[in-house]
């Protein structure tokens, strides 16, 4: 199968990162480039572009800039890392809720299991000095 990524209906940047869902259908994480929006688009299995999930701005289901997702069953999970919300869609694309983050710790969604979303959190040593290396703690939240 190929996805030209070209037609009408959508092109991409440059897409880093692939999900499939239990139907098939396919999502990329479309990278943003200068002036260039970013994308989070859904084809199904045979390679049809369906839907573009990202919706850039501030309000409910809207994400202000870089993000990152993560695909259940039924429902898809987008982290919007600037706005600190995580927003939930089903797997239609449409907007179900958003649930706020607690402020404070960096955090890296990676994934998701069972309806559980799984994030890295990164714990640099409080003293650190230019001239040495340092071991980053990383811990799954």
């Amino acid at each position: 199968m190929r996805i030209d990524g070209e037609g009408e209906n959508y092109y991409y940047n440059g897409a880093n990162e692939l999900q499939i869902d239990k139907s098939g259908n396919i999502y990329l994480r479309d990278v943003w480039h200068s002036s260039q929006r970013m994308h989070l688009p859904k084809f199904s299995p045979d390679g049809k572009f369906l839907i573009d999930l990202y919706k850039q701005g501030e309000g409910p289901g809207e994400i202000q800039l870089d993000y990152n997702f993560a695909i259940s069953e039924s429902k898809v999970f987008i982290y919007d890392y600037s706005k600190r919300k995580i927003i939930l869609m089903d797997d239609d694309g449409k907007f179900v809720k958003e649930y706020k983050t607690k402020p404070g710790s960096s955090k890296t969604l990676i994934g998701s299991f069972k309806d559980w979303l799984v994030f890295v959190r990164k714990v640099r040593p409080s003293e650190r000095k230019k001239s040495r290396l340092y071991d980053i703690k990383r811990i799954f939240v």
